[in-house]
């Protein structure tokens, strides 16, 4: 069964914006990537708020491994939805903070409203990545907000606290299925011309992983954490399919293309043809009036009814 994030609302909060934390895992996986994503709300109401602050307790020494802390030696920010807030982060130790009294070293992550006035318009996501450590707990964050009902008010600090838990226990996991032009490797894409190359890169715990194109029982991969696919020629989903033991998972995605090629059953133009390279047809092929400016293939029977330009080659196995 898919492993699922879980959230944490937190309510009966002074503070004036929603919080909605979850993590990727859920829980946190002991000695193995994970986030936290906090998902910032203003829920609609006219809100203020010049910046965030958010404490992460931190191991700063590779002999540090204990309960209360969560990232081992690093972890990083990245601020998402919205471009008009900016991110840093600066090492703390243990002792009070401009929001709380920390008896811990932490990680201040610090998200500045750049807009001026410093109105919160809409949601966006602050997530929060690094290496688990390796000791099970649930070790508290807090976050720290300057906000105010009005854009001239006080921007008094207000802040909350949750928890989040980190197991050893180990889980199934498939996510993060995207497809990508190695063109642009960072932004993912799900439209293609025909000639474009295709990277596909997922994320999975798995040893065994098939990936699968448009209903084709022969998986195009082995069993790699990407693989690049040379071009389609219609639109395309792509099954992933993740075996741990007894469990699979599913992820699928499906990609366009902007240049398809064309199978039609019938065909059928009551104006001009004009075809800038060649025209190949296997059986019967009737028209008014043809421009041709490659070569002509007819297999069987050409039926014309006014006239035919050729630039090149005609060539018949049959009758015109």
């Amino acid at each position: 069964m898919k492993n699922k994030k879980k959230s944490v609302i937190l309510t009966d909060s002074p503070m004036e914006l929603s919080y909605d934390i979850s993590t990727s895992p859920s829980p946190l996986q002991c000695s193995a990537p994970g986030e936290i994503i906090i998902k910032v709300d203003p829920k609609g109401k006219e809100i203020y708020c010049k910046k965030i602050i958010i404490y992460i307790p931190f191991d700063s020494k590779s002999t540090i491994n204990d309960t209360y802390t969560i990232f081992h030696l690093d972890a990083k920010e990245k601020v998402s939805g919205d471009t008009n807030w900016i991110s840093s982060k600066q090492y703390k130790k243990a002792g009070v903070s401009k929001c709380f009294e920390s008896k811990k070293d932490h990680l201040e992550f610090i998200i500045t409203n750049i807009r001026n006035p410093c109105e919160v318009p809409k949601h966006f996501f602050i997530t929060i990545s690094g290496n688990v450590n390796s000791t099970e707990g649930k070790p508290e964050v807090v976050i720290c907000e300057y906000s105010d009902k009005t854009a001239n008010g006080n921007f008094t600090p207000k802040t909350q606290s949750f928890k989040v838990s980190k197991s050893k226990n180990s889980f199934f996991y498939l996510r993060n299925l995207i497809t990508i032009n190695p063109k642009s490797p960072l932004i993912p894409c799900t439209d293609f011309s025909t000639d474009s190359k295709i990277q596909v890169d997922w994320d999975t715990n798995a040893p065994q992983v098939k990936l699968y194109c448009n209903g084709n029982s022969v998986p195009i991969n082995n069993n790699s954490s990407e693989t690049t696919i040379n071009g389609i020629q219609n639109d395309t989903t792509l099954v992933l399919v993740a075996t741990l033991g007894k469990e699979t998972l599913i992820e699928t995605i499906h990609i366009t293309c902007s240049t398809p090629v064309l199978y039609p059953q019938s065909l059928e133009n009551s104006g001009d043809h004009t075809i800038k390279k060649n025209l190949i047809a296997l059986k019967k092929y009737n028209a008014s009036n043809m421009l041709i400016t490659g070569s002509l293939i007819i297999s069987e029977k050409a039926f014309l009814e006014t006239k035919i330009h050729l630039n090149d080659d005609l060539n018949l196995d049959n009758n015109l």
